[in-house]
């Protein structure tokens, strides 16, 4: 276990890792307490090339490697166990975990997002049996078969074009007119022979006993229900943040993301947040590992004035 530290870091990801760094590399003892399977979303990201610095594309899983042996370096430790709460306490805050209770005058919240349900019958059902919520994990399982995304933004483009690799069809809805990912991802994924897409569209039913046989339709222009054959189906739309451990510690708009200043400072004195939970956060990979700088620098900052002299 490690000593007494002078920043607590909760979470996993870029942001959490970058603040590790970058927290460690100014002189202070940090600790990260995370899963065991540090990387956060990146670790579903087949290739990342939105990276600056890259020369070549990367997997999301040895981006989050590099980055954790960047803060190990830098002399950052790690608890691996679930962070449940934190709040104030001790020395400044205390994150209970299920490897025991930690105390810390500064802390940074950097617990990130998870992929936002459908919500709809049949969806939990048949998760694990033709419901998938990774394209680069589960691809390969439908090779030769007809498959549906839902979603139209980064996520859902980038993982149609992943299970195209392995699909006889993919079928992309969006409950938009267009697509919302990036122009470069939308022309490559409206030039690709076995992507199609149906916009102003939304899935209201996922269907099949054992396993996925089909997914009921509503045209959202004419109001019409259809029933499209896919044997799969992969659902990205949209994140919800990992905000649970900060409620009643730190101001949270109505949807559940955190408020902060342009340092990563929450409503809490001494309590940073950083990356994908944020409510002004652009939920890119770059802004994550800038808000995780960020959070560390005013850390140390806040640090600075507040210990004895």
């Amino acid at each position: 276990m490690p000593g007494e530290p002078d920043v607590l870091i909760v979470g996993g990801g870029v942001a959490a890792l970058t603040a590790a760094t970058v927290a460690a590399r100014l002189g202070l003892a940090a600790t990260v307490v995370c899963d065991i399977l540090v990387g956060g979303q990146i670790l579903n990201v087949e290739t990342v090339t939105n990276y600056p610095g890259l020369p070549e594309p990367i997997s999301g899983g040895d981006l989050a490697a590099h980055v954790e042996e960047q803060a190990r370096d830098a002399g950052a430790e790690f608890v691996f166990g679930e962070a449940q709460s934190i709040r104030p306490g001790g020395r400044g805050y205390v994150v209970e975990s299920s490897e025991g209770a930690f105390t810390a005058p500064a802390a940074i919240v950097a617990t990130g997002s998870r992929l936002r349900r459908l919500g709809v019958a049949g969806e939990d059902r048949l998760a694990g049996s033709g419901v998938s919520y990774c394209g680069s994990c589960d691809g390969p399982l439908f090779a030769g078969r007809r498959v549906l995304v839902a979603g139209g933004g980064d996520s859902a483009a980038d993982e149609a074009l992943v299970v195209a690799e392995h699909a006889s069809e993919v079928i992309v809805v969006t409950r938009e007119a267009e697509l919302s990912a990036a122009a470069a991802t939308v022309e490559r994924l409206r030039g690709h022979p076995r992507i199609q897409v149906r916009p102003r569209s939304e899935p209201t039913e996922i269907l099949g006993e054992a396993a996925v046989s089909g997914v009921r339709l509503a045209d959202l222009q004419t109001g019409e229900q259809l029933t499209v054959e896919v044997e799969g189906v992969f659902v990205f739309v949209g994140l919800e943040p990992n905000t649970e451990i900060l409620s009643g510690t730190a101001e949270l708009d109505p949807a559940g993301y955190v408020r902060t200043d342009q340092w990563m400072a929450t409503s809490a004195a001494g309590l940073f947040a950083a990356g994908d939970l944020r409510r002004d956060s652009p939920r890119q990979l770059v802004n994550a590992a800038s808000d995780g700088a960020t959070a560390a620098i005013a850390a140390h900052r806040h640090l600075s004035h507040t210990r004895p002299r």
